[in-house]
């Protein structure tokens, strides 16, 4: 997963600057927080939400 998300958006032109990764317990489900150089742009976050494996994305700019 973690190489399809960052071949995923490496093809959109969206650097990561940091990503962190956890689970709520050992083979549960995954949380990955990523910090981008440029917030993608809505398309690429429909197509990362259309993936199966994927349950929810969202871009939170601060």
């Amino acid at each position: 997963m973690v190489g399809r998300i960052g071949t995923f958006l490496g093809d959109h032109g969206v650097n990561i600057a940091t990503m962190s990764l956890s689970r709520n317990q050992a083979g549960g489900t995954a949380l990955t927080v990523l910090n981008l150089d440029t917030a993608p742009g809505e398309e690429v976050l429909k197509e990362i939400c259309a993936s199966e494996d994927i349950l929810s994305a969202q871009v939170i700019q601060l």
